[in-house]
């Protein structure tokens, strides 16, 4: 197994509710919840289905995942939007996120082009994970 498969196997933990509690549920710098219920909007998501990341890299740690990819913006054609996240590999967690746009800044960002990564890697890891048994089995 190639270490970016290694990585999606080690991410199982990743999912939708994974996703929520950082948009929602995650406390912010100032100990208050984050209440981002904009970030997890159907338009997001429209974003992943659209296409809008490239070069999606995953670097398998000892406990974490390191996420990074390239965002297209949804109307500006003169730039592309770094994002990187750390996932925590037992608790699925969103640990550390930041993008390149003025709304991520990190340490613990919660833009609109870091939810639809998280969607488009959500997916990813599900349907890759139903292909496990015949990725890795020999006939």
């Amino acid at each position: 197994m190639s270490e970016g498969q290694k990585a999606i196997v080690a991410l199982q933990a990743f999912t939708m509710a994974q996703i929520i509690n950082y948009f929602i549920e995650a406390v912010a710098i100032d100990n208050e919840k984050s209440k981002d219920f904009k970030s997890l909007r159907e338009s997001f998501y429209q974003m992943f289905k659209k296409g809008h990341h490239q070069n999606i890299m995953l670097k398998s740690g000892y406990e974490t995942v390191i996420t990074k990819c390239d965002c297209l913006p949804e109307m500006r054609k003169d730039r592309v939007y770094k994002i990187m996240m750390r996932i925590n590999v037992k608790s699925g967690e969103i640990q550390f996120g930041k993008c390149g746009c003025v709304v991520g800044k990190g340490p613990r960002a919660s833009c609109k082009h870091i939810a639809s990564v998280c969607y488009s890697l959500e997916n990813f890891i599900r349907v890759f994970l139903d292909d496990v048994p015949r990725i890795t089995s020999r006939v």
